[in-house]
């Protein structure tokens, strides 16, 4: 619980670094656990999560969930975090959000590459979101086909964004690299195919 608070934090920060217009968790494992996290964060009673309840069946699921709740908002652009990243904090993702800025729209979808490793988060514009509601494209590697010049591998040596939580020997890594005592949420996961897994959620925020 200690993890996943310390990942909410780091979002809730990043709505008043970047003027984030709405934060949209999509709820796809250990429902309860997150929940709680969430309603203790301190923007928790403004959030109103939604549910995949097929995470594996999909893994542009939750995503799509998520933009279909922030759609009416018309934002310039969407960052998709995932919930299990606790080393994230404010100052990491406002970079994110800077590097895609600073691009003057002619990149419409960017994620940060870590000695060329494609981590998290994932920005993209208005017009990929779009895109991928309306069924134009399936996820955003098949964005990367017809609009090659629209994507961007954005280089950083940054380590926070190549670790993620996603099994218990990850669990372990985190409580002796760090002070976070994490430890495997005690409710049932709707990922049954992974009992293993953490893999909790994916946090979708907009920005104008």
């Amino acid at each position: 619980m200690q993890a996943v608070k310390r990942c909410w934090n780091a979002r809730c920060s990043l709505q008043n670094h970047c003027k984030a217009q709405q934060t949209m968790p999509v709820l796809g494992s250990h429902v309860p656990a997150i929940e709680q996290a969430i309603a203790n964060s301190p923007i928790g009673r403004s959030l109103q999560p939604t549910l995949n309840t097929s995470p594996n069946e999909h893994p542009a699921g939750s995503p799509l969930a998520g933009l279909r709740h922030l759609q009416s908002q018309s934002p310039f652009a969407v960052m998709v975090l995932l919930a299990v990243q606790p080393m994230l904090d404010a100052n990491d993702l406002a970079k994110v959000w800077r590097a895609l800025l600073q691009s003057a729209g002619r990149i419409e979808v960017l994620w940060p590459a870590v000695h060329g490793v494609p981590c998290h988060p994932i920005v993209m514009s208005e017009r990929v979101a779009q895109a991928l509601l309306s069924g134009e494209v399936q996820c955003l590697k098949h964005w990367h086909t017809p609009y090659p010049g629209t994507v961007r591998a954005w280089a950083t040596d940054n380590t926070h964004h190549t670790f993620d939580l996603d099994t218990l020997a990850d669990l372990q890594a985190l409580r002796e690299s760090t002070d976070i005592d994490g430890q495997q949420p005690k409710t049932k996961s709707l990922n049954e195919g992974k009992p293993q897994s953490i893999d909790a959620a994916a946090n979708m925020q907009g920005a104008r």
